[in-house]
């Protein structure tokens, strides 16, 4: 005798999914998911509508869906061929995403209106027939990764942007930057942050005996992560802080309608720990020294460095007192280093020693204090739309509306201009570098456009366009930048510089390494935040302005994650041009970092000699 769900259109294929093995998640689930919608239905209805008011759905169907026995009696009879064992697996995850799903719906199905029900309902037998096609073990295996947003598509997406649930949801711009940066990208999302905790280990073999890294390892001594190490433990502690205090701020705006102009987050993420402006400036040389000037009072503290033995204090000077180092190789540049997402001031120091050390220069940090990692991360994702999908006009709309970011920006531009104009004849500065790190990249490229559409009316042959095509040198790891193009929307056409390279035919003024002397890009293959930006499988190879040969990617196995201080390597040799080696690709497939001006500077070379070695 057929079952009585098998008389159900549509509807009897879904319980095909339940075998024997699935009968105790089937009692569970499937109580909680009939009370869920019985509740709902008599919310909405009442017990006498709701028979009437559905014509759609038989009065019956709602009623005998809540009788546990009969499901599990028809479950076993409709299904006697199924693979038990990957199918009870499969079964029990997917149940466990309808309990979410209907816990959301439960919590704005009270103020549907007559006519938003009917349409919610259409959306909802659209669902039904979207899962009856999964029956198949084979094609349910297949598919079931991608499941949940397609319920939510199916089931939701029907109702418009303007209806109750996606209008609750898009009506709060946190929930829509929250929910772009999740939407496609959830198992990345995990994997780097489980590539962040492994730092923590210290990169120690499992076989260690006392905790350390074997002598031959490359990542180096500025592991972001390494709890030996007070300030690590500070930073890491300021960091969870800031994450708490970040979802406490979502949380509480999460149920009215909220723009992101109206999120102070900078001031609600603030700590008490905090003895520091923002746009703070960090001057660390070669030897370790370092000192904090404070962009309030503009007040430079007295220059210190951490112990060079165990148990030994940290060194300070007296304001008269001379450093007892060795002077940087190259005096006649100046570097700067703006960090990027979840960076604590330490951390800062950290990226700063490591390359004053590596490159024989002084460096000068640019603070860009973070907001906890889930806001810094929103930052870099921009709003994305269900394809994982954003825009640079998203991204930079969520940097401008962050007063650590902003204040960042102001702080870098103000540097780079006042480096630039002292670098004018090459009496000061022979060339100016910035590195930029992550988020840094988004508050780096803002300071750029801004330099650049500032000038773009200056007829004086001096003007701060000409001083950086001729002089500035721009590096980025880790970029989660959509595109490195200009965003210029002013009436007339950017005029290019007389007498420059700009002149030529085949430059291309919209990319902003075209405003420069010269940009390289580095970035991790497996690093979420850059696989946002400049390895994005999203972005247009001709137009997004990373040129190719430009691009250098480290494809080791030992060098994963984002972190620049351990997890970014400076060795050449690790890093190939992007696409190199793939089919089509021959013209750059022996092209390695040792073509990159940056890694040419190694151990004190100058710019200008990394560049005539390269014959640039």
């Amino acid at each position: 005798m057929p079952a009585i769900w098998e008389q159900i259109p549509l509807a009897g294929p879904l319980f095909g999914v339940v075998a024997d093995s699935v009968e105790n998640v089937a009692l569970g689930t499937g109580l909680v998911m009939v009370t869920g919608l019985n509740a709902a239905a008599d919310t909405v209805f009442g017990k006498e509508r709701k028979q009437r008011g559905i014509t759609e759905i038989p009065a019956w169907f709602v009623d005998k869906f809540s009788d546990k026995n009969q499901l599990v009696r028809t479950a076993k009879e409709t299904v006697q061929d199924a693979d038990d064992r990957p199918l009870a697996e499969l079964s029990k995850a997917t149940l466990s995403r309808f309990r979410s799903i209907l816990g959301g719906v439960s919590a704005t199905v009270h103020e549907l209106k007559a006519g938003e029900v009917e349409e919610l309902i259409r959306g909802l037998w659209d669902l039904i027939g979207l899962v009856a096609h999964k029956v198949n073990p084979e094609v349910l295996l297949k598919e079931l990764p991608d499941l949940p947003r397609k319920v939510v598509r199916a089931a939701l997406g029907r109702v418009g942007r303007s209806g109750i649930i996606q209008g609750a949801i898009f009506s709060n711009e946190i929930n829509v930057a929250t929910i772009g940066l999740v939407w496609d990208h959830f198992d990345e999302l995990i994997n780097f942050l489980l590539d962040l905790v492994e730092c923590a280990k210290c990169y120690a073999p499992g076989s260690s005996l006392d905790g350390k890294a074997a002598a031959a390892d490359t990542h180096g001594r500025y592991n972001e992560l390494d709890m030996s190490q007070p300030m690590n433990r500070h930073a890491v502690i300021c960091q969870i802080q800031r994450l708490v205090k970040s979802i406490i701020l979502i949380l509480q705006q999460s149920t009215t309608a909220t723009k992101l102009d109206e999120i102070n987050m900078t001031e609600q993420t603030s700590l008490r720990s905090d003895d520091f402006g923002l746009g703070t400036v960090l001057e660390v040389r070669p030897s370790g020294w370092q000192r904090l000037i404070d962009p309030g009072s503009q007040k430079q503290r007295l220059w210190a460095r951490l112990p060079t033995s165990p148990g030994a204090k940290v060194e300070k000077l007296c304001v008269k007192s001379k450093l007892s180092d060795k002077p940087p190789k190259v005096t006649n540049e100046k570097w700067f280093f703006i960090n990027g997402i979840a960076t604590e001031l330490f951390w800062l120091h950290l990226a700063c020693e490591k390359l004053a050390r590596h490159f024989q220069r002084e460096i000068t940090g640019v603070f860009n204090r973070g907001d906890g990692i889930l806001w810094d991360l929103i930052e870099c994702a921009g709003e994305r739309n269900a394809n994982g999908q954003s825009s640079a006009g998203s991204q930079k709309r969520l940097i401008q509306r962050t007063a650590s970011s902003r204040e960042a920006q102001r702080k870098l531009k103000e540097q780079l201009h006042n480096a630039l104009m002292q670098a004018s004849g090459g009496d000061t500065y022979e060339h100016v570098v910035v590195i930029a790190h992550s988020q840094g990249c988004l508050v780096l490229r803002l300071a750029l456009e801004e330099m650049i559409t500032s000038a773009s009316g200056n007829t004086d042959p001096n003007n701060i366009r000409r001083e950086m095509l001729e002089r500035l040198c721009v590096f980025t790891f880790g970029n989660p930048s959509v595109d490195w193009r200009l965003d210029w929307d002013s009436n007339g056409p950017l005029e290019p510089l007389k007498d420059s390279k700009q002149m030529d035919e085949t430059v291309d003024l919209a990319f902003l390494s075209s405003h420069v002397l010269c940009t390289e890009h580095f970035a991790n293959k497996t690093d979420f935040v850059a696989k946002l930006g400049v390895l994005s499988e999203h972005k247009d190879q001709l137009k997004s302005g990373y040129e190719r040969e430009r691009v250098f990617v480290n494809s080791e196995e030992d060098w994963v994650g984002h972190l620049f201080g351990t997890q970014y390597s400076l060795d050449p040799g690790h890093y190939r041009v992007e696409k190199a080696g793939e089919q089509g690709e021959n013209d750059v497939a022996g092209v390695t970092g040792e073509t990159s001006v940056l890694f040419k500077c190694q151990g004190g070379d100058s710019i200008a000699e990394a560049r005539k070695r390269l014959n640039l």
